[in-house]
């Protein structure tokens, strides 16, 4: 298939240090342009995924039913008709240590490396300072941010790029030296095998953190589906669905496919949840969230067209009954938002957004050392 073709926006971030200096943006225009009409693509980028001893991803992700989005990830990568992708332990076969660089574009650092604190600093172990540049992406970045931009700023040298699913990148730049991107999550097209089904709806309100409902990353989650709020709308007849565990993904997509609306909230970061893109392609619900723009509008989503938003307990409930009785509004939201991913959210998007970060900075970088060399 055709890749798909995304032209970034140049902008100049300011001044580094080390491989992870920035340089002006008409220097990096001028290092690469996306591939246009006519012309040649350029060479497949070739990925080293890192894996870890027993746990590399073919294995992980080994099962085509697992829709975690580090498998999703591994997947839109490895299908990339842009990608050339590789699994490595950075060892020999026989597990002793390499005498040499690994052949590759660059090293990806994937979320199990930054998935806690003490993960990243063993990612790094075993990197040689003659291999190929590193790109870093960032897990849900809740907890230990400064510990992990630290290890960052230690090894910025070697880190061409972080990746992270948040808009506000500032403060990762700012204290890691890397350059950073913004690379939101995709949704996988098994979302939408319901879309266009006649499948009789079961629920009106579904939720599946009801088993976590008061977890402190989700401020507002807790209030607005609070035991006093859920009860009073069953009273009022709102057939909801919650489960106190949690769902294989065949039932999570049943269960998104046969309720009218879906509650989800952003999260700790001004960014959206993979769960935000799942409910908006499934055809059949509509997305309630709270009203956090840092999170949902650089993703071009507004508010009346593609979903309905609230910014208090009281407001959600208010949604919740309008729009179970005003079903053309709502479905009308279902299709824009459905039409609006399938052409922007896709993981194959996401892929393609993230070869045209990768190499735009390693363009960076190629430039900054021929810079360096020019001044000796």
């Amino acid at each position: 298939s055709e890749p798909v073709r995304v032209a970034l926006p140049v902008v100049a971030h300011g001044s580094g240090d080390g491989a992870g200096g920035l340089l002006p943006s008409s220097a990096l225009a001028a290092a690469w342009q996306p591939a246009t009409q006519g012309a040649p693509a350029p060479p497949r980028l070739r990925i080293a995924w890192l894996g870890v001893k027993n746990e590399t991803v073919s294995s992980v992700c080994s099962s085509a039913e697992d829709v975690q989005y580090y498998c999703e990830w591994y997947r839109a990568l490895r299908d990339s008709p842009e990608v050339d992708l590789s699994v490595t332990d950075l060892l020999n076969p026989d597990d002793t240590p390499r005498t040499g660089p690994l052949s590759a574009d660059a090293i990806l650092l994937p979320h199990h490396c930054t998935v806690n604190v003490p993960r990243l600093p063993v990612c790094f172990v075993k990197v040689r300072s003659d291999d190929p540049p590193l790109v870093v992406m960032l897990n849900k970045m809740f907890e230990g941010v400064r510990a992990k931009m630290s290890t960052l700023h230690r090894h910025r040298q070697q880190v061409a790029l972080i990746v992270a699913a948040t808009p506000t990148l500032r403060q990762y730049e700012q204290s890691s030296g890397v350059r950073a991107a913004f690379l939101p999550y995709g949704v996988s097209p098994r979302f939408g095998i319901h879309a266009n089904a006649s499948m009789e709806y079961t629920h009106d309100l579904g939720f599946t953190g009801g088993y976590q409902r008061f977890n402190p990353r989700y401020p507002m989650r807790g209030q607005a589906f609070s035991r006093n709020n859920t009860n009073r709308m069953r009273e009022r007849g709102v057939r909801i669905f919650a489960p106190n565990h949690m769902l294989k993904a065949e039932e999570y997509i049943r269960a998104i496919a046969t309720s009218k609306l879906w509650f989800a909230t952003s999260e700790v970061g001004e960014h959206a949840s993979t769960r935000f893109y799942e409910v908006l392609f499934s055809g059949r619900c509509m997305l309630v969230c709270n009203r956090d723009l840092a999170a949902y509008a650089p993703l071009g989503f507004v508010e009346g067209k593609h979903m309905a938003m609230f910014g208090s307990p009281q407001e959600f409930e208010a949604k919740v009954y309008y729009y179970l009785s005003h079903e053309e509004e709502r479905m009308t939201m279902v299709r824009n938002a459905r039409e609006f991913v399938l052409s922007h959210h896709m993981w194959k998007h996401r892929a393609a957004e993230f070869v045209a970060s990768v190499r735009l900075a390693l363009a960076n970088r190629s430039l900054a050392n021929q810079r360096r060399l020019r001044r000796r």
